[in-house]
């Protein structure tokens, strides 16, 4: 019996052992970039302006009210932590031409310290050097396993990384993931305990990523990009101001606003629409509902119709 439990503990110990082993050569392996399904490409083809991004364009733009003032088909395929960097390897994969782009972005995308499980995609991981993910990841070594594991799964299983395209299966003109209102409570706490401020640090990887995603959509064939911070509710903004957060997602507005002027793109930041503040328009402290969605969406609307013509 002692001789079976020591095989065992030293093939368990082998097994592990060749398992983190794996784990730190994949950095200098690739897992391969899959192409973009033809029936996703043909069903972008059929829009003049793609939304994407993260939350604050999955749940708040409404393509129906963009079309309805515009007269340009939408489609809406922003999802949930999509962020920038992916978005614009996944258009660039798509060989995206002659569209009207919109994006969102937050803060999170360019905070070093907002690591928490969900919040740096496996797209955007596996473009870091092995040395800034141990810089990124290093106040939450376990996240860095997991991701890493997950990247490791897919080299030894040769399955390629998933591009993401968010929601593809909405309809032109009609669909988006629309959030019931809701009463909502915000407290120092609450903002404590935010995955997008922990630890901020805008200077480092993140930033990196953020600055190739902007080169990236720069190079998008006849493209127009709007890239956008989204509005927060009046609640939101009393305790940013109170913290300190309101200072960094400034130092964001700042930082997006003049590095995507410097690769000819046009970003807006509503963190000061007074219009967009009543707590009734919203499901969360930063993410708009009912009435709230059909007046951003109506604000797009009306940047789309502002675009000077043929650039």
């Amino acid at each position: 019996m002692e001789i079976f439990l020591k095989k065992v503990v030293t093939f368990a110990l082998i097994t592990v052992s060749l398992f983190l082993a794996g784990l730190f050569v994949v950095p200098v392996l690739r897992v391969r970039q899959p192409k973009v399904p033809p029936e996703v490409i043909s069903r972008l083809a059929e829009c003049d302006v793609i939304v994407c991004g993260d939350s604050r364009a999955a749940r708040q733009i409404d393509p129906s009210v963009i079309f309805e003032m515009t007269g340009l088909k939408t489609i809406n395929i922003a999802t949930t932590a999509w962020d920038i960097y992916s978005v614009s390897k996944s258009l660039k994969e798509a060989g995206i031409s002659g569209k009207t782009i919109v994006i969102s972005t937050s803060f999170f995308q360019i905070n070093d310290g907002a690591v928490d499980n969900g919040y740096v995609s496996l797209e955007s991981f596996q473009d870091i050097s092995f040395t800034d993910k141990m810089k990124l990841y290093r106040r939450r070594p376990d996240n860095l396993l997991l991701m890493q594991a997950s990247l490791f799964g897919d080299f030894v299983t040769r399955r390629s990384l998933a591009m993401n395209f968010g929601d593809v299966q909405r309809e032109i003109n009609v669909e988006f993931e629309n959030e019931s209102c809701k009463t909502f409570n915000i407290d120092e706490d609450w903002l404590r305990r935010h995955a997008w401020y922990k630890s901020p640090d805008i200077d480092g990887i993140k930033r990196k990523l953020m600055e190739q995603a902007l080169e990236n959509l720069s190079s998008l064939s006849d493209c127009q990009i709007i890239i956008y911070n989204g509005p927060v509710s009046q609640a939101f903004m009393d305790l940013a101001k109170a913290n300190g957060v309101e200072d960094m997602e400034r130092s964001f507005d700042s930082f997006m606003i003049g590095a995507s002027k410097k690769y000819g793109l046009r970003c807006y930041s509503f963190l000061d629409d007074v219009t967009l503040r009543d707590a009734n328009l919203y499901y969360d402290p930063q993410h708009l509902c009912g009435e709230g969605v059909k007046r951003f969406s109506g604000e797009i609307g009306d940047i789309l119709m502002s675009l000077p013509e043929g650039e």
